[in-house]
């Protein structure tokens, strides 16, 4: 929570979304309500709609970084963090 809000929350171009893979939906609702992310939580079964089909979870949690027109930017955290760097200058 700490990073999302020293450094995505700053940024008007980027937007934070989690996927879930609870073993239910309701386990994954009930976790992102009682954590209170500000973030849009999807929950596994829906991938598909939102676009996220095809994309390639090796582990939990993974982070991966897509630019505006769904193509992947770069993947893993500290990637992630040091490409925003970049973005925001």
């Amino acid at each position: 929570m700490k990073s999302y809000n020293d450094k995505i929350t700053k940024m008007d171009n980027v937007e934070l979304v989690m996927m879930s893979y609870d073993r239910t939906d309701k386990a994954a609702l009930d976790w992102a309500k009682k954590e209170s992310f500000p973030w849009p939580t999807v929950l596994g079964q829906d991938k598909d709609a939102v676009h996220f089909g095809s994309v390639e979870i090796l582990g939990v949690p993974t982070y991966i970084l897509f630019n505006a027109d769904g193509d992947i930017v770069t993947r893993g955290k500290d990637d992630i963090f040091k490409k925003l760097e970049e973005i925001k200058k």
